[in-house]
């Protein structure tokens, strides 16, 4: 499915997730900083599209398990907007396959 590119696209970043331990966004790609720790952009928007697996994910202080989170599965993609939710996505493997997310980070300001 097509989708509308309306923000700036400033970084990007393939994510394995296993079933071992959920994980987030890398840091330093999802909140650039300069050598003086100003942020260089605002991500306002991360676009995720999933490349392989099945995996959970949660927006919350929770981290998601096996049984717990919104499933999600080869093919699909999703939008998470808001500061905290940015900083607070963490997806974890369902089974025994690794799950592949591929991520934009986008500034729409």
């Amino acid at each position: 499915m097509a989708r509308n590119i309306d923000g700036i696209a400033f970084d990007h970043e393939v994510l394995t997730v296993t079933s071992a331990v959920a994980v987030g966004f890398t840091d330093s790609r999802a909140f650039p900083v300069d050598g003086e720790g100003k942020a260089t952009n605002n991500t306002d928007r991360v676009y995720i599209s999933v490349e392989r697996g099945m995996m959970r994910y949660l927006t919350t202080s929770v981290a998601p398990t096996s049984t717990v989170g919104h499933p999600i599965s080869n093919g699909a993609s999703i939008t998470i907007t808001g500061d905290q939710n940015i900083r607070n996505f963490k997806a974890i493997a369902v089974g025994n396959t690794d799950g592949i997310l591929q991520i934009s980070y986008e500034s729409v300001r």
